[in-house]
């Protein structure tokens, strides 16, 4: 088991960011397959598309987590995120409301191996539903307030496996005060709510969508997601959701609306973070193969501008290797 001191997630909220890279405002997404099979399945589909030249390290399947604790051993990382992919999907996810759901299962064992690790849950239903929408039902006829109640649930469960911190991904506005209610009840915990508040309609989502949405299609997600470019209303988001409670309201993709993180900060609206999209990471190798550089040099770049737009916290399926580059550093940058 491993021992720290560290300091928790909300601990390190509450600190001004520097401007500066530090492993503790990096979250690594990473997907848990309920099986062995469901994972290999995904891959190979994965393969055929774009994200299949996207180096995704975050796979792992429920039973075999191993991998995940050995890349975490050198990194220097702290917070995940973690995408329940499962076997099967139904019009009424029943797995979101098992306590003993693999995904569950896997927030307690990494618990209990890293107990210093700050491990979240995406709060949606994409994964899990035939349609890959973010709500229950169907477009036109999408039942919203069913999809408050699982989540809600699922919330609860998450929260008794162990859970630090909870994501709200969907675009559902009316989740937030209940989701704030229901930590309440949890007063010996510090739970965080992480909300993607500013999440743009985009094709930049693809390569995670063909990860984590094999053999489901792409949804349609105009319906609740943020108009291409209209920043003004990303920024009502971002405010809304702040003075409703949420601990960070992300902005998502993040370097195609740098600005408007920039924005937020210079209107001191509260805690912003960043989301790198797996488009935008796909977009580092594209880049850099034109430019005949290292990948790396060019997601060291990005990740530098959103270090200093002041992002509270930056998610990324790339996080764990600018981890280990930070960590690799002679003198660790402090927050």
């Amino acid at each position: 088991m491993l021992q720290t001191t560290q300091p928790s997630l909300l601990d390190i909220l509450s600190r001004v960011p520097s401007g500066r890279p530090d492993t503790a405002r990096l979250v690594w997404p990473v997907f848990v397959y309920e099986s062995e099979e469901a994972l290999i399945r995904h891959s190979k589909e994965a393969s055929h598309s774009d994200a299949g030249s996207l180096n995704v390290s975050g796979r792992v399947s429920a039973s075999r987590l191993a991998p995940i604790f050995e890349k975490l051993t050198l990194s220097g990382l702290e917070h995940l995120v973690l995408y329940g992919v499962p076997n099967e999907r139904m019009e009424h996810p029943q797995l979101l409301l098992d306590r003993e759901s693999f995904l569950l299962r896997s927030v307690g064992e990494i618990k209990s191996r890293v107990p210093h690790l700050s491990v979240g849950l995406d709060l949606c239903v994409c994964q899990y539903v035939p349609s890959g929408h973010c709500r229950i039902g169907s477009d036109g006829s999408f039942l919203e307030q069913r999809t408050i109640e699982i989540l809600l649930e699922h919330a609860a469960l998450g929260i008794e496996s162990g859970a630090d911190f909870l994501m709200p991904s969907g675009m559902i506005s009316d989740l937030l005060v209940p989701l704030k209610n229901l930590i309440r009840q949890y007063s010996h915990r510090q739970i965080a709510v992480l909300s993607q508040s500013a999440k743009f309609v985009s094709p930049l989502y693809g390569p995670f969508q063909q990860l984590a949405h094999a053999g489901s299609g792409i949804a349609d997600k105009r319906a609740y997601q943020l108009p291409e470019g209209d920043s003004v209303v990303a920024l009502q988001r971002i405010k809304s959701e702040l003075d409703q409670g949420v601990d960070v309201a992300f902005v998502k993709p993040a370097l195609s609306y740098l600005s408007l993180l920039t924005t937020a900060a210079s209107q001191h609206l509260g805690k912003v973070g960043a989301f790198l999209t797996s488009g935008e990471s796909l977009l580092f190798n594209q880049v850099a193969q034109k430019r005949r550089v290292s990948p790396a040099l060019v997601r060291d770049e990005a990740f530098l501008k959103l270090f200093g737009s002041k992002a509270a916290l930056i998610v990324s399926h790339q996080a764990l290797e600018y981890a280990e580059t930070i960590s690799a550093e002679p003198r660790r940058l402090s927050v």
